[in-house]
């Protein structure tokens, strides 16, 4: 731990003999933020000894064109970065003095080479918050040592930010406001800085939290990794700074952020990973599949919320390793988000509708995910190192989980897309439609979670003009261990990447079995694959990556068939086999108007995608619906939702009762007692 004196701060603030409360207080945000700024993950030692060697006399470093034009990796802001990492490190006092003075003296020349040019960038983001954040730090990690026109020429830099935007945004500059204020001793300002951020914090609003508990920003798309993760740190850190003084958190908002962090980010991730489709287009980043880290902000948070504490230090334990991990499944209706998480690995699935945007691709970052990031996509996630830092080597057009023709197409969002379950098991639906130039490729597709089990069902095929051949991704991951599979009634064994395809009856890898379902050929390969970061996001120099990969995936025939594949967590060659010979599940309707499955447990689902019913037989026996809706049911239960948000009432039967329900809007789910043998009682949602 280290011990902070507020005396290191004195020369930040204009006190008085007999200090206010006000003012106190406002020194003590000042030092609460220099204690997370200490206590967070510190730069490493070493570089930022070479960035004070290399430093020039005039202040500037060689490797830096300070008059690049980037709008994401600018050289300038690169400058900032590198001033601040080096006053952390002669800040944390875990070096020699010798080479603190060597720090000290770069960060002071660094410094003043920036107060005197001030540059500005093509990017706004820089202007205002980028450069400001860096500025604000440098200035209370330095305290008493920046003083006169230096401090308020540093300070005049932190102004530079205008309150403005929304969610991550908003409170990024707000929080800059504050800090600005404190340093000033204007504690109006604070007072007024505080509440906007508390403001912030609603649920339901165009971006930022939604009802869900997932994360908006730049419109309908799932940011919570991204611009989520932001703001749950910048809300976090400052309610927690905020905690000892007359401008802490409301309670109904504390509630709010407590909620977002464990119903929403802790679903969306396993252990400090998660996957592209919560983060959008940072995934072109590097590192990015592990902006799930949480364990800085969580303490924190467990003393802002004491009535959570337990619950947070639950998810503590899970993000170190200490923790049983989280088991179920949930789907996010307005994120169109499903996790799926089982005690050995966890699987995450994200799709698109007409509620929702495409991935984006600005500022030269993800230069590839478009059009194919967040259209059906999956990913399977145990430890992380299955897809850590692997985006630049991925074939894009084949995500595990797309569907995609040989001709080039745009994904068009449908309305019917959605989910339910019951916390354990759930089922995910989406009317999946691509066009070109002249073609199109439409089928329906249904994602069942059940046991250790993920079945895709792919039926209802319809294709019009030059489509080709499609094909659906089932895995592209790195290779851990060798890859079994069986081919030709022969088990074989893949040891190395010789980048040759072979069909397979089943595939086993690193824990996980592949299965088809028919209507389609299952094909393996191991490659050693190769691209550059650069490729994908302009930032980064063009050094190739090379990696090796395996990739799985169903080769579908010019005239497609109803069939699927599942994935199998936690298995053994010899299950994965008798799977192959008799599965847990029976596929019992895959076709444009139904598709339904049945586990040996007797556990049923099915996408309706119009009026018609599903039974065991194929006959009247089972659940009849009167219009397209999303249902699970059990001897106990029937779980029912609109797909298409729309809600309304729907006629539904089963051998024992028929009756009208009212499903609700916005993909939300009822519960009907009664289930198999008859629905009767009253709805619980």
């Amino acid at each position: 731990m280290i011990c902070i004196c507020l005396g290191v701060l004195a020369g930040l603030m204009a006190a008085t003999p007999a200090q206010s409360e006000e003012t106190a207080a406002m020194q003590q945000v000042l030092e609460r933020y220099r204690r997370i700024l200490l206590q967070d993950r510190l730069p490493d030692t070493e570089e930022a000894a070479k960035h004070a060697a290399a430093l020039g006399e005039d202040g500037t470093w060689p490797d830096l064109d300070y008059r690049d034009a980037s709008r994401s990796g600018w050289h300038p802001g690169k400058h900032m970065g590198r001033v601040r990492a080096m006053a952390l490190v002669s800040a944390s006092g875990g070096v020699e003095p010798a080479a603190a003075a060597d720090l000290a003296g770069a960060v002071d020349r660094a410094l003043d080479h920036w107060l005197e040019k001030r540059y500005q960038a093509p990017n706004w983001w820089w202007n205002q918050i980028g450069v400001p954040r860096a500025m604000r730090d440098i200035v209370v990690l330095l305290g008493d040592r920046l003083s006169g026109p230096r401090r308020l020429a540093a300070i005049e830099v932190i102004g530079q930010h205008e309150v403005r935007g929304t969610g991550a945004n908003l409170v990024w500059s707000t929080e800059l406001a504050m800090h600005q204020a404190c340093l000033q001793g204007d504690a109006a300002s604070v007072a007024r800085a505080a509440q906007r951020i508390w403001e912030e914090i609603e649920v339901g609003d165009a971006e930022g939290i939604q009802k869900d508990w997932s994360f908006y920003q730049h419109g309908a798309r799932l940011q919570a990794f991204h611009y989520g993760r932001a703001y749950v740190d910048v809300v976090c850190k400052t309610a927690w700074q905020l905690q000892p003084t007359p401008w802490r958190i409301p309670a109904a908002k504390r509630d709010v952020v407590s909620n977002y962090i464990l119903e929403g980010l802790q679903w969306m991730c396993r252990g400090v990973h998660t996957v592209p489709g919560t983060m959008d287009r940072q995934v072109s980043r590097q590192g990015s599949l592990r902006a799930a880290d949480l364990r800085r902000l969580l303490p924190l948070w467990a003393e802002v919320h004491p009535a959570r504490r337990a619950e947070v230090e639950v998810f503590l334990a899970r993000q170190d390793g200490r923790g049983s991990p989280l088991v179920g499944y949930r789907h996010f209706p307005d994120a169109d988000f499903t996790a799926f998480h089982h005690p050995a690995a966890s699987i995450f699935l994200k799709l698109v509708s007409s509620r929702t945007l495409l991935s984006e691709s600005i500022n030269s970052e993800n230069l590839k995910g478009v059009p194919y990031l967040g259209c059906g996509d999956h990913y399977v996630v145990s430890d992380g190192a299955e897809y850590g830092d692997l985006q630049p080597v991925w074939d894009w057009r084949r995500l595990p989980g797309l569907t995609l023709p040989d001709a080039p197409t745009e994904q068009q969002r449908q309305p019917y897309v959605g989910g339910l379950g019951d916390g354990r098991s759930g089922l995910t639906a989406m009317d999946h439609v691509r066009t070109g130039k002249d073609s199109e490729l439409a089928v329906r597709k249904m994602w069942a979670f059940h046991g250790d089990a993920a079945v895709c069902l792919i039926g209802g095929w319809r294709t019009d003009g030059p489509v080709g051949a499609a094909a659906t991704s089932v895995e592209q991951r790195r290779l851990r261990g060798p890859v079994r599979l069986a081919a030709g009634g022969e088990a074989l064994s893949l040891d190395a990447p010789d980048g040759t395809s072979r069909e397979a009856a089943w595939v086993l890898h690193d824990g996980v079995g592949y299965l088809p379902l028919g209507g389609g050929r299952l094909r393996v390969r191991v490659e050693r694959a190769s691209g550059s970061w650069h490729a994908i996001n302009d930032q980064y120099e063009n050094e190739t990556v090379r990696e090796s990969v395996v990739s799985i995936w169903l080769e579908h025939a010019k005239e497609p068939a109803a069939g699927g594949f599942a994935i199998v967590l936690d298995v053994d060659a010899d299950r994965l086999a008798k799977l192959a010979e008799r599965p847990a599940w029976r596929v019992l309707r895959n076709d444009r108007d139904v598709q339904h499955i049945r586990f040996d447990d007797s556990l049923e689902m099915a996408a309706f995608y119009a009026a018609g019913s599903a039974s065991a037989d194929g006959g009247d026996a089972g659940l009849r619906v009167d219009r397209p809706c999303l249902a699970m049911w059990s001897d106990e239960s029937l779980w029912l939702c609109d797909p298409t948000h729309a809600g309304g009432r729907v006629r539904i039967a089963t051998p024992g009762d028929s009756r009208e329900v009212d499903l609700p809007v916005g993909g939300r789910t009822v519960r009907i007692a009664g289930g198999r043998g008859g629905v009767s009682g009253g709805l619980t949602p």
